[in-house]
């Protein structure tokens, strides 16, 4: 089992000491200050950034929460170099601190990891962590360094294989690869923006805890996050964000989490209403003894024996490159199996579920095309369905009206057909997706932690919007780190262990901490525990 929070804390109480040997490592514990004055931003007709104005203080993590499209990956994009404050200022320690770049940035001891990861694939972790690392000398011995990188690692408490290739790891090692990298570099002013977002309960608990033990050394952690149970167990203060503008910073002791939830959420979110359990019917795929083999990017899987129904959703429960990417891919039709037989509807046999499926990825960027407009991504999924062109052109005004209705229906922001797509927050684009694959007639849906980067309403919406394909049919298959919202969402449940599917459970079996338990690969162990409190 992973360590405790309080075994975390001890393992990695960063007191500055052991951070590396360069003399410009040493954490100065003195009060640090980072204030935003009146920053403004502005791309187009969309206001990002409305004045915004608080105080962020170090020693412990300072979170920034809002819904999709709020104004914080702006605003850490401002602090990080990436874009210039159209008005405005920012300050350290009462001095201007002025940002014309990322390079510089971290030359000033600002770093960020962006929900969307930017390490190089097909270098390893020891590459990915040293390339561009101003302080690695022009000669040095490899084993040596490579050796300190794996110290420090352990130090704080990353447990990876920095030899091997990135696109071996799992998404959630390469997360924690981009959080170490800064590390390395004694980044004094940390930016995680929804760092917890593809991580399991475990991980996100080490990832969270290394952060309040580099806050309480004395540098300024920042936390971008939808999860408000994070908020109010790892943050000191917390600053809310809504359409661009500064709500309120709050001290989280002085405050409880439905008042926090209802600073975040506008009057007018959505909220959901019951909807019909599904009714499990007729059989819409089986996999037999389904293998798959092992490959540069992704894991093997070995004896896959599952079955889905029209009617029910199908949670796929893991510990981090336990293999239930590579399950939703293979449901999907974007693996190929190496031994084992797939089963259609009619109990037919197949090659693949390619066309009876469609895919919400776990890796976001697999999902669009950056250069195209928010009207030809929502229509990627239609261009060969029957009257969707003419002599061979796409039809504007259908691909149009269809983008129309997946952004109202989902509350995209901005609301423009033809703003590219690029440009769209990660929220606002994560939205875009799922609705996308939610309006095809697939009768198959797998979607791969859907819910990653969302606010809490839309969070929701997009678990009501799952259910209601289940009532309507279909058969949905729901990848999540999530626990709870496993549980809450789920008909059964199948936890993957090592490639295989270790156990399968009605959701309402489980709690928390039995689902925990299987897991980690007992699942004596939480069928003893397993009853629900």
């Amino acid at each position: 089992m992973p360590p405790t929070r309080s075994q975390l804390k001890k393992h990695a109480a960063l007191d500055g000491s052991h951070l590396s040997d360069r003399a410009s490592t040493t954490v100065e514990k003195q009060k640090r200050v980072l204030s935003f004055n009146s920053v403004c931003k502005q791309f187009g007709p969309v206001i990002a950034n409305d004045n915004v104005s608080f105080e962020i203080e170090s020693g412990s993590i300072h979170a920034i929460v809002g819904e999709n499209g709020a104004g914080k990956s702006t605003l850490s994009k401002i602090l990080s170099g990436y874009y210039r404050p159209d008005k405005g200022a920012i300050y350290l320690n009462g001095t201007e601190v002025v940002l014309n770049s990322p390079t510089q940035a971290r030359q000033l001891g600002i770093g960020m990891v962006h929900q969307q990861l930017a390490l190089v694939p097909s270098l390893t972790g020891f590459e990915n962590v040293l390339l561009g690392d101003p302080g690695l000398p022009f000669a040095f011995h490899k084993k040596e360094i490579e050796k300190k990188v794996m110290l420090r690692a352990r130090e704080l408490g990353f447990d990876f294989d920095l030899s091997s290739p990135v696109s071996n790891l799992g998404i959630a090692e390469r997360q924690k690869l981009e959080i170490f990298k800064l590390l390395w570099r004694d980044t004094q002013i940390l930016i995680l923006d929804e760092p917890t977002s593809q991580l399991t309960p475990f991980e996100a608990e080490e990832v969270l805890t290394i952060a309040e033990n580099l806050a309480a050394a004395g540098r300024i952690v920042i936390l971008i996050t939808h999860h408000i149970n994070e908020v109010m167990k790892f943050a000191k203060r917390v600053t809310v964000l809504r359409k661009g503008k500064c709500i309120k910073t709050v001290d989280t002791a002085k405050f409880n989490s439905d008042d926090l939830a209802k600073l975040m959420v506008d009057s007018n979110a959505f909220i959901p209403t019951a909807v019909p359990q599904g009714l499990s019917g007729a059989s819409l795929f089986r996999l037999e003894n389904v293998c798959t083999k092992a490959t540069a990017k992704h894991k093997a899987l070995s004896n896959i024996n599952l079955e889905v129904c029209a009617g029910e959703v199908v949670g796929v429960a893991g510990i981090s490159g336990s293999g239930q990417a590579e399950l939703g891919m293979l449901i999907a039709g974007l693996l190929e199996l190496s031994s084992g037989i797939i089963f259609g509807a009619a109990n037919e046999r197949s090659r693949s579920l390619k066309d009876l499926a469609c895919y919400v990825p776990g890796e976001q960027k697999l999902a669009y095309a950056p250069g195209l407009s928010v009207a030809a991504n929502s229509f990627i999924r239609s261009v060969n369905r029957p009257g969707a062109h003419t002599l061979g052109f796409v039809k504007s005004s259908l691909m149009r009206q269809q983008a129309q209705q997946i952004i109202e229906s989902f509350v995209i922001t901005p609301s423009l057909c033809d703003v590219a797509a690029n440009a769209l927050s990660g929220g606002n684009l994560q939205r875009l997706i799922i609705g996308r694959e939610l309006s095809t007639s697939a009768k198959i849906v797998v979607a791969d932690n859907p819910c990653a980067g969302l606010d809490a309403a839309m969070s929701m919406r997009i678990r009501h919007e799952l259910r209601q394909a289940a009532s309507a049919g279909r058969g949905v298959v729901l990848i999540s780190p999530d626990l709870e919202e496993l549980i809450a969402t789920c008909d059964r449940i199948v936890v993957m262990f090592n490639g295989s599917i270790n156990g399968v459970q009605q959701a309402d079996q489980f709690n928390y901490q039995s689902l925990a338990m299987f897991m980690g690969g007992k699942p004596e162990l939480s069928l003893i525990n397993g009853s629900k409190a």
